[in-house]
């Protein structure tokens, strides 16, 4: 990760901010083995040439976001989270104009749930679930409003 690597106990974050920041993959935050917890986040203007523009996620834990935003985030695939093996909760969380070719805002290979958030203008296919996985939502609003070509 651009900022942080969390391997093997997990970690906590609260009221954290990752700005700008740039990585081969996990643009902010890249966290191994043991998932980690995110709260009162925001993640903005992280960029990588592959996998999870602000985070990525290979670890064999549970991992939680609530009451984050993931704005302007870019990656191959997965232009805000790339989830590749941990459960991932998203709860209160706001996806804005994230990008990638694949997932635009979340790519995920692992169960996730995603309750009372929103994504706005992160284009047509903002989610994108790996055959098998089960991404269960719930009070989420969903946005597509593409700038201009």
């Amino acid at each position: 990760g651009g900022a942080v690597f969390v391997e093997n106990d997990g970690a906590n974050f609260t009221d954290c901010s990752f700005n700008n920041n740039s990585a081969s993959t996990g643009g902010a935050v890249f966290v191994k083995n043991d998932g980690a917890n995110f709260t009162g986040c925001s993640f903005t203007n992280n960029s990588v040439d592959k996998e999870g523009g602000a985070v990525y996620i290979d670890g064999s834990g549970v991992s939680s976001f609530n009451n984050c935003s993931f704005t302007n985030n870019n990656a191959s695939t997965g232009g805000a989270i790339y989830t590749k093996k941990d459960k991932t909760l998203i709860k209160d969380s706001k996806f804005t104009e994230n990008n990638a070719t694949v997932g635009q805002a979340i790519k995920t290979e692992k169960d996730m749930s995603i309750s009372n958030s929103e994504f706005m203008g992160n284009g047509e296919y903002c989610i994108d679930v790996k055959l098998g996985a089960n991404v269960t939502t719930d009070n989420v609003l969903y946005g597509y409003s593409p700038g201009p070509k």
